[in-house]
């Protein structure tokens, strides 16, 4: 009886991790799909080759040699309306092939009994997200430093890209400081030259944490860790949403405008989180535009998806998601 108990708890926790996991999933593919299609968009300029003359560059073989359609057919694609499909073919990459895979995320090798959740793929109602080409991918950032900005979305968007790259190039971990190493650097030598960086900045802007275990953020103000380095940055993916939840004074400039989740005695009037999020967007996009020297490089703008049903539960406890 106490075995059958056991068990039956274990599976519900099995569940609960694998709807986390779909949902987790789905705020972290979308980005990278739109990542995807920028890049195949993208006409690399800085070298006088049959590439660059493209209309569009649509396929690198496994050779990693260039082709081009003449006859290629342009499609607009909302990429987050689709549904999630069954896939036999599987990840490009395990828990022991690629090395970037923390400790505490390696479910596999933590235990982890089922396997079924790693096959699966998105798929656009409009379009079709061709597979992903790792070669190209590589071509396209050559000589380019491609940064992830935000929260631990951010940093799992970086980890789960390094792990399809290094499929075909070892990237070097050029430096990592910070608490858990959350800003680090990768390169990839010749023939690619091409830099990966992650910066935490869950707020995008700055942001500091008071005595009472509430944020004090600056929404007028970005955060310098990496808003020093923005003209170093060829290609910016923002991450944010879930730290907007937790307990945080907003401020525009010296004066507080509100809190959120301060709780009942809090002096300061609650405020909308989704007009917070709007306006540190803001500034972050701004700051970048106005800091950029001359047209220098490109930017996509990624992001996390998050529903007000997320925010209407507590912080810690994945807001209203069950």
């Amino acid at each position: 009886m106490g075995s059958a108990v056991y068990q039956q708890e274990g599976h519900k926790q099995w569940r609960n991790i694998g709807k986390k996991l779909i949902l987790g999933a789905i705020y972290g593919l979308l980005p990278l799909a739109l990542i995807h299609s920028f890049f195949i968009r993208s006409i690399p300029t800085q070298h006088q080759d049959p590439i660059s003359s493209s209309p569009e560059i649509t396929v690198v073989d496994k050779h990693n040699e260039w082709r081009r359609d003449d006859q290629v057919v342009k499609q607009d694609c909302d990429y987050t309306n689709g549904v999630w499909v069954e896939s036999t073919q599987g990840p490009k990459y395990n828990n022991t092939s690629c090395k970037t895979i923390r400790t505490g995320q390696n479910c596999l090798g933590n235990g982890r009994p089922d396997t079924g959740f790693l096959y699966w793929r998105w798929k656009p109602k409009q379009c079709e997200i061709h597979e992903f080409d790792p070669f190209l991918f590589l071509k396209l950032i050559e000589n380019k430093h491609l940064a992830f900005i935000g929260d631990s979305m951010a940093r799992n968007q970086l980890e789960s890209l390094l792990c399809l790259l290094t499929t075909v190039s070892t990237p070097i971990l050029k430096y990592q400081y910070g608490e858990d190493n959350r800003f680090r650097r990768w390169t990839f030598g010749s023939p690619y030259n091409a830099t990966i960086s992650i910066y935490w900045a869950p707020f995008l802007v700055k942001a500091i944490d008071t005595t009472q275990g509430q944020n004090k953020v600056y929404m007028n103000t970005i955060d310098e860790k990496w808003g020093a380095e923005i003209n170093s940055m060829d290609m910016i993916v923002f991450s944010m949403g879930h730290w907007f939840n937790k307990p945080a004074i907003f401020c525009e400039g010296d004066s507080v405008i509100g809190c959120h989740n301060c709780g009942e005695n809090s002096r300061y009037t609650d405020i909308d989180i989704f007009d917070m999020m709007r306006k540190v967007t803001k500034t972050a996009i701004s700051e970048v535009g106005r800091r950029v020297e001359g047209d220098k490089r490109d930017v996509c703008w990624g992001g996390e998806l998050l529903t007000r049903s997320f925010f209407e539960g507590a912080w810690d406890k994945a807001g209203g998601l069950s």
